[in-house]
Formats: structure tokens, sequence, C-alpha cells
């Protein structure tokens, strides 16, 4: 089908399909931007949370306005598998009971007198830029990425 009006293919095929084009994609406009992960109505309460992967990476939102790498610091397996509900008093890993607070620091190692005494904070799990917009959340892989209203634009409340 031709028309007189049609505009020429900019991209080529292999720009949607090549895996090389799509790294690129993910490394150039995905990782340094602002992600919506919820909505701070799903989590209302201390402890609540909401589970999702966002380009690869298995995350958990909590209700205290931080977004953690779903992935125990001890054997890296996932700390939850529910897509949401309440860690109550502290995030607990399900398969080998390593306790982490709402923030991420490690408060219980069980077994700890195994492993070489350690500097504080250093198996804690890992944060990730976390803001508020009104209700939703967003959050960042890029520690240098500019705060998520100048990010969005001047048209954001």
């Amino acid at each position: 089908f031709l028309h007189d009006s049609h505009l020429p293919q900019l991209l080529k095929v292999q720009h949607y399909t090549d895996p090389d084009v799509h790294a690129r994609e993910i490394e150039t406009l995905f990782l340094p931007g602002w992600h919506c992960v919820g909505v701070l109505a799903e989590m209302p309460r201390v402890g609540d949370f909401l589970t999702t992967e966002l380009l690869g990476q298995p995350l958990i939102a909590a209700a205290a306005v931080h977004t953690l790498l779903n992935v125990c610091t001890h054997r890296f397996c996932t700390l939850t598998d529910r897509p949401r509900g309440c860690f109550g008093e502290r995030i607990k890993c399900q398969y080998h009971g390593w306790e982490y607070d709402h923030e991420g620091n490690t408060c219980k190692i069980p077994d700890a007198q195994s492993f070489r005494p350690l500097k504080k904070g250093t198996l804690g799990l890992r944060e990730y830029r976390t803001e508020l917009v009104g209700e939703l959340v967003f959050m960042t892989f890029n520690d240098e990425a500019p705060d998520v209203r100048t990010f969005l634009g001047p048209t954001i409340v």
C-alpha cells in the first residue's frame, strides 16, 4: 500500500529486533529515567509492600517510601514471591531467615558467629532513590538523575 502522504520508514527492521539495539535503549533511555512502581493507597501501613520487576530487576516498593532490590544479600534469592502484602516488623528472607528493617538494614543474621566480623551496614539491601509525586511512587536506578519533578517536566504540579 502506497499513499502520496505516507512518510518513509526511519527505522530499519533490525532496530526492532536486534539485541544490541535493545541493550543500548535500556542503557540510554530507561536506566537513567524515573519509573512509577506503585501508589501509596496500595500500601497504607508501615510494612506494606508491592513487588514488581523492572528492566530485569526484582523490586520491593515499601510503604515507608523506599524501593529495595528484592534479593537477599546472603545467597541472592528473592525475599518474597508475593505480589503484595505486609512484612510486619521486619523483612525476612524466605530461605535462610535473614532479617532486614524497612529501610533495608540488616537486623538479624542466623548463625552470625559463623561469619567473620563485618563492618556495620555492609550487608543491607540495595536501596534505590525513591520520590513521590502526589500518591505515585517513582524510583530510579540512576543515583545522578535529577529529582523526579524536574525529570517529568514543568507541567507536573
